[in-house]
């Protein structure tokens, strides 16, 4: 992309370095959520926010999801310790072998060797292209506009196609308490 191999990245979420470097499209092509996972096996439950202080933290070096992570965790005090990764294989490798307590990364993604332990942030994600290509961009803003008026679920069927469901969409989230109480409840019957 760099180089100009290739013309238009997808997915690309905004900052304003890239702002500087890179033309957006004006309306986002879809959203993710920032996800904190734990080990399946950890201690920590969703939204157990006492669990989770002082625990040590898995983020990417560069990415969206590092900085809405930061300005989360001293909102929620946690108090985290970081360890910076290149790659998130990297990362996940390193909560499932026990080097980290938790990892944040984008929802997207289906990470079904984990267990989410947090969600926040709506982080819209956007198609990119060179400075020097505002004619194409011009297009793709036309065409998007068009396609988001005659067929608005087109991200979802999209995501759903090429990304299918998530740990997010497809699994209930629930807190230590919640998960006690349908333990403790036993079935329900409803009519």
């Amino acid at each position: 992309f760099e180089h100009g191999e290739v013309d238009i990245l997808c997915n690309v979420q905004k900052t304003p370095e890239r702002e500087q470097r890179y033309l957006y499209s004006c309306i986002p092509f879809g959203y993710d959520y920032s996800i904190i996972y734990a080990h399946p096996d950890s201690a920590i439950y969703y939204e157990d926010f006492e669990a989770m202080k002082g625990k040590t933290v898995g983020l990417i070096s560069i990415g969206i999801h590092t900085q809405a992570y930061l300005e989360y965790a001293e909102k929620m005090e946690l108090d985290s310790k970081i360890v910076y990764f290149d790659l998130e294989d990297e990362m996940i490798d390193a909560i499932l072998n026990g080097e980290i307590d938790m990892a944040v990364t984008g929802s997207i993604y289906n990470r079904t060797d984990m267990k989410a332990v947090g969600r926040f942030g709506t982080n819209p994600y956007y198609i990119v292209m060179q400075k020097n290509n505002s004619d194409l961009m011009e297009e793709l803003n036309e065409a998007m506009q068009h396609i988001k008026v005659e067929k608005p679920e087109i991200e979802a069927s999209l995501a759903q196609k090429y990304y299918g469901d998530t740990q997010i969409s497809s699994n209930p989230l629930f807190t230590k308490e919640e998960q006690q109480y349908i333990r403790s409840r036993g079935p329900i019957t409803v009519r």
